[in-house]
């Protein structure tokens, strides 16, 4: 490392003996005759009168766990504690390295000197430690109420979504907003271009579609009554219960002429009690066609 360094010791050294070790070597000593180093200790440090150790170099070997002792003019011990130094070697400005692989993409090393270094990088004074967001991707479809439910999905890192129709941004009169921004559920009868908008801490990107339009169902259900039917003797018809059952036609080949009529109508077949067989025609045929009812 090679620098310079500074060791605060004591506040006021005056009346006081100091000594100082590192791994059971002392390094110097203050006393009533001075300031003593020792070794190679005294080229390279000074003790100042504030009570300031002062190193000219430094290197990561010298860190560790230093003792100092603090005594009285009458050699009485009045402290003792352990001062701990880490040295930590600083980095070198980084060397970018660059160069294009197979695919067209540009790949990019980082070197530097210096003890567990660090890296981040930034483009065009962008963060690269996040990955920009894709062009959004819109999923349209239509709910059993006509309304109209999208989506959208977009790759990278924490997107944020916001919507407009025809360039306004959304709102309640128009869609149903909730707390997941990445899908609306727009109102029946919205027509127009819906943008979706993905943004993050690196970039943005939005994508515009036509609102999708849905179709209207309407099924309408008629119910026919049937009232005061009576059996060929004259009584009143009892309820009959309506049976649904495997029915087996067969075509009958033989060809009867009638009158075409303009519309056919057909038949309802009603099983009360026990059958062996019906006969049923339906108008406007040219096949008779019979057919059994298993039950």
């Amino acid at each position: 490392m090679a620098q310079s360094f500074s060791m605060h010791l004591i506040p006021n050294p005056t009346g006081h003996h100091l000594s100082l070790r590192f791994n059971s070597v002392e390094i110097f000593k203050v006393n009533n005759n001075g300031v003593k180093f020792f070794g190679k200790f005294e080229k390279c440090c000074s003790f100042l009168p504030d009570g300031i150790l002062k190193w000219d170099k430094v290197y990561k070997i010298q860190s560790g766990v230093y003792l100092l002792e603090v005594h009285d003019e009458n050699g009485r011990i009045q402290q003792r504690r352990n001062i701990t130094l880490t040295i930590t070697v600083p980095v070198s400005p980084p060397v970018l390295s660059q160069h294009c692989t197979s695919h067209g993409e540009i790949r990019v090393s980082c070197f530097t000197l210096g003890e567990d270094p660090e890296y981040s990088w930034t483009l065009n004074d962008h963060p690269l430690d996040r990955v920009p967001v894709s062009p959004p991707v819109l999923s349209q479809h239509c709910t059993s109420h006509g309304e109209i439910r999208v989506s959208c999905f977009t790759q990278g890192e924490d997107p944020e979504y916001s919507w407009t129709l025809n360039d306004h941004p959304l709102d309640r009169g128009v869609a149903f907003l909730s707390n997941e921004t990445q899908t609306v559920i727009l109102n029946r009868n919205m027509s127009g271009d819906l943008t979706c908008t993905a943004r993050n801490l690196v970039s943005t990107a939005n994508t515009t579609q036509k609102v999708l339009t849905c179709p209207v169902f309407c099924l309408i259900k008629k119910k026919q009554q049937k009232t005061g039917q009576r059996t060929p003797d004259g009584r009143p018809e009892e309820p009959q219960e309506l049976v649904y059952s495997q029915v087996t036609v067969v075509k009958n080949k033989n060809k009867i002429k009638r009158q075409q009529e303009p519309d056919v109508v057909y038949g309802e077949v009603k099983i009360s009690g026990s059958s062996q067989g019906v006969r049923h025609t339906a108008e406007g045929q040219e096949d008779i066609v019979y057919a059994r009812i298993r039950t």
